[in-house]
């Protein structure tokens, strides 16, 4: 039953997904402190590289959800998270599997050009 739980989370990830351009190569939801959501980090927030920042509510949990690319001209991308990167708080969706790399270890998503 723990699927009709994640429902959700699938249905914000796929929004996410589905409002990004052609050349976006990953779409996020994380829940808990992030550089997307906060000024913190080395996201590029360009609109050409990063959008569809979200905040939902999904039972009571906040999540951040949107897309994003390697920074093209503006370098590459990172999203990092600060706190736990289970798959209880991170999902991701990646369009273009070569260029984002997940790390759990030192919590970040890198997305290079």
């Amino acid at each position: 039953m723990q699927i009709y739980e994640l429902f959700p989370v699938f249905a914000l990830l796929g929004m996410a997904y589905a409002v990004s351009p052609p050349n976006a190569d990953i779409a996020i939801c994380y829940h808990g402190k992030n550089s997307a959501y906060s000024d913190e980090g080395t996201t590029i927030k360009d609109p050409d590289v990063f959008g569809g920042l979200r905040w939902a509510d999904c039972d009571g949990v906040g999540l951040d959800c949107f897309w994003m690319s390697g920074g093209g001209k503006l370098g590459d991308n990172i999203f990092e998270f600060m706190g736990d990167g289970g798959s209880d708080n991170l999902a991701y969706v990646m369009r273009n599997n070569n260029h984002c790399e997940y790390n759990r270890d030192e919590k970040h998503i890198y997305c290079h050009t």
